[in-house]
């Protein structure tokens, strides 16, 4: 193709070249105007390439890049890629972006060895002709195709828009889009015959579907590699056979359900057959009579659990006759003529128990008839690969038992995660877990209650939803893998499965497919993560010994000043400790850099200046490090922390992942003026939350201790013990007055039927007033002022019928539970403000009256501070990570001006020249009253708590991610170790990780 026949157009200068059906088209026709300047790659006449990633289509290297004139301006995406003519693709054309990729118009014919698309417009005006395969995915894209399609595997998931003119041939169609006819109808397991494993994401139970059974990014990523992803038609074919030729056709008939009852469900010497598949069970019956002597005709009987029944029976009677015929059926012994007709009745359930029978009778009840037709063709599908599988040999079944073995039962029931965690049986909370969507256990060789048991292995999923009056977590099916009687050739298995716990279970039918289908795959996919996991355990046991090893001292403290360091740590930790240091330096360096080409940088260059941004060179040290600060936190001797403090900085960045693993969160803090600190560790009502108190390198717990405050003036302090407030002249001086806890129903109108709850007698924010003789609350239920004259609401205070008050997030167990409730008292206790994630700013006067309101700039309101006089306060909201911040002067009609635009605020503390912010982002901002930055800090994690000194020498900041830092002020310039432009040095660092046995000191 000459590059003459390419170009780079405006969408608005080829609105006349696109066909009058296309989207884009009847975009323009209703006026949006910014598809006007969108750009175009224009082909005129045929074109062939290679490949085509619609992600990047113009991509430095792309195939059709380098057929274009060369431009500085050239996107690497373009909006849309028009062919005005047949589009030839070698290999694949995909796209894994659902909102970025281009769409692809082509107004001849596509031709393709696969296409993967999903997120925008394929549309091809004449035919699509795919080799292999073809899917249609996400709700934002759209499959429109004029000339007729084909493909030999066609997959239509998660609601993508598909509309196939001029008729379609697919081999194998998995459509769960368009209501047709597919192999994906009545289960999602044949997709496991058209992929192979590596296509698969992760150990996902089939009941949502198809698409989250499948790792989209794995298939986009094979087919941009040039490889392929779907089987073979012979191997599809061999995986999952299917009879064809069983019935008539679709309906519900005599001869289908003759068909259906012949067609070898119904073993020889046995009248009835069983079978079930999600949320649907059937029997089918040969006429016969039962152990009751009742006769039982040939029927078909669908349960849809605890919705309704069906009953398909074959009746037979008599056809009429006249006189003569019957004279002649008496004098000659002929036999009877007989009329055969299909007599169906259905009951529906109350509450979970049955109704009475009723005829089921199409035009009167189209709803349930449509339902017993759905269910109906389910029993068909299932008894057309039951069939398929005899046929065949039963190969599923074969499989089973080439793949699923005693050897690789053992071999998983050996892991020490059923060894020495899950290894009880008939103990609930041991007896397994859930993998994923899976739950995973398995039982040992036992003798119990003077009966023996042998090995089994047990794979669940759950299996739809409780019916009324099940028991708790009774819809959850599952496959039970049994050790049989020892053979001539060892342990045979037995495969047994259930519907719901309350049923237990049945062998498992070498002709149920899909079940044999499902249990191959969970089997796969839990012994590879399982076997997966316990090698990287294995490999981190031994690296945790290497480490051990390794991060060791060559004497126990204590220290005289004169030894020098390579007396105490091996050569090979002061080694590290060079790197490490010199690592750190350059790492900083080019994070300061960062932001300054941030802060002077056009807004189009900021996404590139932090794509160039390096990770942490000490991503791979870290482990060997921490492990040496364990054994320095031990020692307790403050001359070896301040060693290991000098040798290794500590590395924010590069232990992200453990932070966000096993931090918790901390906060509130309060730094006391005769230097301890005191901090709530762990999440507000988890079980691990506690206070603990800090004096230089000790630190005690807090137990009696469940709320405290500060007021503005530092003076006082309000307590909980969890029975009453108390307000004290100082944090362990005497008692100034006690108060009563909420009830969390205080001041709250009849009308949304709350009642008290233990959540409102939680202290999450205290403020005690300067005299101690009032008391600022907040917990989920409200914010409450405490004085003499009881407890009294100060926020909500507004309840509309239909407000956000009202609304079933804002309430849980009868009472209300807030999110994002915040408070701030003004120094001068003129002003509180309040807010929460449904309301506007509020301003109060010093009684909790409302005096003015302000629209956030945000979505939701987040957070609140006062400055040093009261002069002016900031109130933030938030949208996700991002947020906006306004700054007011209380006690004024001026309007309120915008602080900053990008930070969401967790925590705050004044100076009287600053606020200091902490954001999502782990950085402590100091700006002054204008919003000008002065400097910022980085901690590591999202900010969640912050105290300073009166003088301002000394700041607290304390993280989501377990991290309590004290930062001093230095003797001029920057900390060289922290990321930011403060004048404060980091001098400590206790790290609150949940899974570690103590506190770690750095």
């Amino acid at each position: 193709m000459a590059s003459s026949m390419i170009g780079l157009s405006r969408v608005s200068q080829l609105a006349d070249r696109l066909p009058a059906d296309c989207p884009v088209s009847q975009r323009l026709e209703e006026g949006a105007e910014d598809l006007d300047a969108e750009w175009v790659v224009h082909v005129k006449g045929n074109a062939s390439l290679p490949a085509l990633d619609l992600d990047a289509a113009l991509a430095k290297g792309s195939p059709l890049r380098a057929r274009i004139e060369p431009s500085d301006d050239l996107p690497e995406t373009p909006f849309l890629i028009l062919v005005e003519g047949n589009l030839e693709v070698d290999a694949a054309i995909v796209s894994e972006d659902a909102r970025g990729a281009a769409g692809l118009v082509v107004l001849g014919d596509l031709h393709a060895h696969d296409v993967v698309v999903g997120g925008q417009l394929l549309y091809v005006l004449g035919t699509l002709a795919v080799r292999d395969l073809l899917w249609g995915d996400g709700d934002r894209g759209e499959l429109r195709v004029l000339g007729g399609a084909t493909a030999r595997v066609a997959l239509f998931t998660d609601d993508c828009h598909v509309r196939i003119g001029g008729g379609e041939r697919f081999n194998f169609l998995f459509d769960e889009i368009r209501g047709v006819h597919s192999l994906a109808e009545f289960s999602s397991e044949e997709i496991a015959a058209v992929f192979p494993s590596h296509c698969f994401d992760g150990i996902d139970d089939g009941e949502s579907g198809i698409r989250p059974m499948l790792d989209r990014h794995a298939i986009v990523q094979s087919l941009r590699n040039g490889d392929g992803v779907v089987r073979s038609d012979r191997e599809i074919n061999a995986f999952m056979p299917q009879a064809a030729d069983l019935f008539q056709d679709e309906t519900i008939s005599v001869e289908n359900v003759r068909a259906l009852i012949g067609c070898g469900l119904v073993k020889a010497g046995e009248s009835n057959a069983f079978g079930w598949f999600g949320q649907t069970d059937f029997v089918v019956s040969d006429r016969h009579q039962d152990k009751d002597g009742d006769r039982i005709p040939e029927r078909v009987y669908i349960t849809l659990w605890k919705a309704f029944d069906f009953h398909l029976a074959v009746r037979r009677a008599p056809r009429s006759a006249g006189l003569f015929r019957m004279i002649h059926y008496l004098v000659s012994d002929s036999p009877r003529a007989y009329a055969e007709h299909l007599d169906l009745t259905f009951r529906s359930y109350n509450e979970g128990e049955p109704n009475v029978w009723k005829p089921l009778v199409p035009e009167e009840s189209p709803a349930i008839w449509g339902l017993c037709v759905e269910a109906w063709r389910g029993v068909l599908d299932y008894a057309r690969k039951a069939v398929g599988q005899a046929r065949a040999g039963y190969p599923l079944w074969q499989r089973a038992h080439d793949e699923i073995t005693p050897a690789r039962i053992e071999t998983l029931a050996a892991l020490p995660v059923f060894t020495e965690r899950y290894n009880d049986w008939w103990d609930g909370d041991k007896c397994g877990y859930w993998e994923s969507d899976v739950w995973v256990g398995t039982r040992r060789p036992c003798v119990r209650d003077g009966e023996t048991y042998g090995r089994a292995f047990k794979l669940a999923w759950e299996n739809g939803a409780e019916g009324p009056g099940d028991p708790q977590s009774d819809a959850t099916g599952s496959y039970l893998i049994t050790f049989e009687d020892a053979k001539d050739d060892g342990p045979a298995l037995a495969f047994f499965c259930g519907q719901r716990q309350s049923d237990g279970t049945t062998r498992l039918r070498r002709d149920a497919a899909d079940h044999l289908a499902r249990l191959l795959r969970f089997f796969a996919t839990v012994e590879s993560k399982l076997l997966a996991d316990h090698e990287r355990e294995t490999a981190r046991a031994l690296e945790r010994q290497r480490i051990e090893q390794a991060a060791t001292l060559l004497k126990a403290p204590p220290y005289a000043a004169s030894v020098p360091d390579s007396e105490i740590f091996p050569q090979e930790l002061l080694a590290m400790s060079a790197r490490w240091q010199i690592e750190g330096r350059d790492y900083v360096d080019a994070i300061r850099a960062y932001h300054v080409r941030r802060e002077h940088a056009p807004a189009s260059e900021d996404d590139d200046a932090q794509a160039d941004l390096p990770a942490d060179p000490r991503k791979g040290t870290w482990p060997t490090v921490l492990q040496l600060a364990r054994v320095v936190s031990r020692c307790d001797d403050g001359g070896l922390a301040e060693r290991f403090r000098k040798l290794f900085a500590f590395a924010p960045d590069a232990m992200r992942s453990r932070a966000i693993e096993a931090g918790q969160f901390i906060g509130p803090v309060f730094l006391l003026d005769d230097g301890r600190v005191l901090a709530h560790i762990g999440p507000d009502y988890g079980d691990s939350s506690h206070w603990v108190a800090i004096d230089g390198l000790t630190l005690a717990r807090l137990p009696a201790l469940k709320g405290l405050g500060r007021s503005p003036d530092r003076r006082r302090f309000a307590r909980s013990d969890g029975d009453a407030v108390t307000t004290h002249d100082g944090f362990d001086g005497p008692l100034i007055a006690r108060f009563a806890l909420p009830l969390g129903n205080e001041g709250l109108p009849d009308s949304l039927a709350l009642s008290a709850h233990p959540m409102g007698r939680h202290c999450d924010q205290l403020i005690p007033f300067n005299d101690g003789r009032r008391v600022l609350l907040r917990n989920p239920t409200g914010i409450y002022l405490l004085d003499d004259s009881g407890v009294r609401r100060v926020h909500p205070q507004e309840f509309d019928e239909d407000g956000p008050y009202t609304w079933p997030k804002n309430q849980s167990d009868h009472c209300l539970a807030l999110d994002m409730l915040h408070m701030a008292l003004s120094p001068d206790e003129r002003h509180i403000m309040v807010g929460d994630q449904d309301s506007a700013h509020l301003l109060l006067d010093a009684n909790g009256s409302p005096e003015r309101s302000f629209e956030p700039l945000s979505s939701y309101p987040h957070h609140a501070a006062f400055c040093h006089d009261g002069s002016r306060v900031i109130a933030n909201s938030c949208h996700l990570y991002s947020g906006c911040t306004m700054i007011a002067h209380p006690g004024t009609d001026e309007e309120p001006a915008t602080f900053n635009g990008a930070w969401r605020i967790y925590a705050s503390c004044v100076t009287p020249s600053l606020f200091i912010l902490g954001n999502a982002e782990g950085y402590l901002h100091a700006v002054d009253y204008t919003g000008r930055m002065v400097w910022r800090h980085h901690v590591g994690s999202t900010i969640s708590g912050m105290d300073i000194s009166p003088d301002g020498s000394v700041l607290i900041g304390a993280s989501y991610g377990g991290y309590l830092v004290r930062l001093e002020l230095g003797g001029g310039g920057v900390d060289p170790y922290c990321i930011g432009t403060s004048p404060y040095f980091e001098t400590r660092r206790w790290i609150f990780w949940e899974d570690e046995e103590a506190p770690i000191r750095w």
